[in-house]
């Protein structure tokens, strides 16, 4: 009867529900058939889990992460969805598959996330293979931090602006760059706030480019929850 009176009075007054009102309001809307109702649901659970999902695997459990997957997936969430496999690829092997045990997922919905987490794995081991070779010639020059910042993050922006560098090529081989000098500050200089602040910068600039095309907007999917909520505007802290 409560959640009943809850459903009455969001319909006639337009109150503001909790996300865990909304997760237990979900099946009842849909047994009324009140859409707009279940609309506002959606909208509510999706930003509890990406408040809550904020800094990826490191603020959100497993237990946590699994259960609106396995709730969206039910009630076809397709927003909250993509967000939960995007921060379920965050997890290591086991955690996924500690939280497949507790929520049953579809094999297809476990093969997108094992698909994601692949793809990680081989853009990080790539990172890591170009960053090693590049810098065993620079390293009697440069400590490994000022290498990424002068080699990734800002030895290309201060030319590929000017006259003789605008052209889709320089712009293409720029946002790589920039893209791998963040990843490779978050990974290894996680306390240079300095660096970190300064790369993601350079691809918050980036992704305002008219030249940002989807397969950058889809590395920028595959960073880290917590990189992206630098790039949409919160203050780097301590990574």
């Amino acid at each position: 009867m409560y959640v009943l009176g809850v459903i009455i009075s969001c319909l006639l007054f337009n109150c503001r529900l909790s996300g865990d009102i909304a997760c237990i309001m979900l099946p009842l809307t849909e047994e009324l058939q009140a859409k707009k109702l279940r609309e506002k649901c959606e909208m509510i659970i999706f930003e509890h889990v990406s408040t809550l999902c904020r800094d990826g695997n490191e603020s959100c459990s497993v237990n946590k992460l699994f259960y609106f997957l396995h709730l969206s997936e039910k009630h076809s969430l397709t927003r909250v969805l993509d967000f939960c496999i995007l921060v379920a690829s965050e997890f290591t092997a086991s955690e996924r598959q500690e939280g497949m045990k507790q929520y049953q997922i579809s094999t297809e919905l476990r093969f997108k996330i094992f698909e994601l987490a692949d793809e990680r794995q081989q853009i990080r081991a790539q990172d890591e293979l170009d960053f090693i070779q590049e810098y065993k010639y620079r390293q009697k020059e440069y400590t490994m931090q000022e290498f990424v910042s002068y080699y990734y993050v800002r030895v290309i922006v201060r030319h590929e602006w000017s006259s003789w560098t605008r052209s889709d090529y320089v712009k293409d081989v720029a946002y790589r760059r920039h893209l791998r000098g963040l990843r490779l500050a978050c990974l290894h200089f996680r306390y240079d706030k300095d660096l970190i602040s300064e790369a993601v910068r350079t691809v918050r600039r980036d992704m305002k480019d008219e030249e940002w095309n989807d397969e950058f907007q889809h590395q920028y999917e595959l960073l880290p929850q917590k990189i992206k909520t630098y790039l949409k505007g919160r203050k780097v802290d301590e990574f």
